[in-house]
């Protein structure tokens, strides 16, 4: 079996070639920059209502939001916090993917990567139930230069083909692409800027000892056939080698200084502002997450989206939320919730995912909150997606409703 024939693709230029933008590109970014500016003016208002759903659709239907998207590319060998700058640049508005997790599920068994990676490596690679057990396929590759290099040829098209698919299809137009292998695949050839995330080796072996149970060995021959290319001065260096904050102040100027620079992602970063703006209020900064009590301590607050039930300031009106991998995952909390006020905010919460090309909402409710939810559209989940944030009590339990139709990034044709 085979994929579908690629999307055409976003953007075709070479990376190095950082010409001035043609005239068509102008007017794209004056269309672009326009439509962002309308949806805050007062006819805006007055004929959408106020209405954020209505400026969602429009930015999902309107062509100039699908067609100018900026992409940044996000890379840096393993250990250095790529998964954490890419966390930071989404709750600045970025939809964000992780290629290295799409390429596991290019060869999930029911996905148009199977095949060929059976074909290459035998049936030695499968577990019990006809899957690819990564840790074998793992095993035999990372020892392997050229069985390394032959998956990569297998799946480093495939990857490319969802990004393809996930960048003209997103609502934000700005979107992060995080890879470790973005220079030796076609990926880096499509990206608007690329950020090489970088730490101290040290600090390296501390990281993946405690958060991946490896040793120096393993890591070490991970890093062997990690090696990032520098293209000439074409791409931005975010050194990690102090605390989160310190890490997130880089970012964060990064980002400014990315906005004073191109007036292609200024345009991007105007409309996106504009999308976010209706959710001000309800959904807190990480700062003010961090300070609410809400999540036990040492939690990443970029790790998870926190959103205040309602406006009154009472305690235990909090729901955490965070996207995984194009799943939506919320938490309502270990006391008893309002159903109206829940729902009310349900609403809003599914609007801000949807933006995030989330397919399906996972709801992590208690007993006594799983009729009014079911009663809400959701159903038993075959197969959660993402471990609770807190340690729950017997009796809790995953509830979830389709947002959107599946991506199908990799479905077999």
């Amino acid at each position: 079996m085979q994929c579908r024939e690629p999307e055409s693709n976003w953007r075709h230029r070479d990376f190095q070639s950082r010409a001035l933008p043609t005239e068509l590109s102008r007017r794209r970014v004056a269309q672009f920059y326009t439509l962002a500016l309308w949806l805050s003016s007062a006819k805006a208002l007055k004929l959408t209502g106020g209405s954020q759903k209505v400026k969602i659709l429009i930015a999902m239907n309107h062509p100039n939001s699908g067609h100018l998207p900026f992409v940044i590319g996000l890379t840096g060998v393993i250990g250095t916090g790529k998964s954490l700058v890419r966390k930071m640049l989404e709750h600045k508005g970025a939809l964000t993917v992780d290629a290295d997790q799409l390429a596991q599920q290019a060869y999930n068994k029911d996905s148009c990567g199977y095949q060929a990676v059976t074909g290459q490596f035998g049936k030695k690679i499968l577990d019990k139930n006809g899957e690819i057990d990564r840790t074998t396929l793992g095993n035999l590759v990372f020892n392997n230069a050229q069985a390394l290099a032959d998956l990569e040829a297998l799946i480093h098209p495939l990857v490319s083909q969802a990004v393809n698919k996930v960048v003209n299809r997103s609502p934000l137009p700005i979107i992060v692409v995080e890879a470790i292998k973005l220079f030796e695949s076609d990926l880096k050839d499509n990206c608007d800027e690329i950020w090489i995330i970088t730490s101290p080796i040290d600090q390296i072996y501390g990281r993946l000892a405690s958060t991946r149970a490896m040793n120096r060995s393993q890591v070490n021959g991970r890093l062997q056939n990690q090696h990032l290319q520098f293209i000439n001065n074409s791409v931005i260096s975010v050194v990690n080698d102090g605390t989160i904050a310190d890490l997130q102040q880089r970012v964060s100027e990064h980002w400014k200084n990315l906005a004073e620079a191109s007036p292609h992602f200024n345009a991007a970063l105007v409309f996106t502002n504009q999308l976010l703006k209706p959710f001000d209020g309800y959904l807190l900064s990480t700062d003010a997450a961090a300070a609410s009590g809400f999540f036990p301590k040492k939690t990443n607050p970029y790790n998870y989206f926190l959103w205040r039930l309602f406006l009154s300031g009472k305690t235990n009106s909090y729901i955490s939320s965070s996207i995984n991998h194009f799943t939506a995952i919320c938490e309502t909390g270990t006391s008893k919730i309002d159903p109206l006020l829940f729902n009310e905010c349900l609403s809003m919460l599914e609007q801000f995912f949807r933006l995030h090309l989330c397919d399906t909402l996972s709801v992590i409710c208690s007993s006594q909150d799983e009729s009014e939810i079911r009663q809400l559209g959701f159903d038993q989940c075959d197969k959660p997606s993402a471990q609770a944030l807190h340690t729950y009590p017997l009796g809790y339990n995953h509830l979830c409703r389709q947002l959107l139709p599946s991506l199908e990034l990799f479905r077999e044709t």
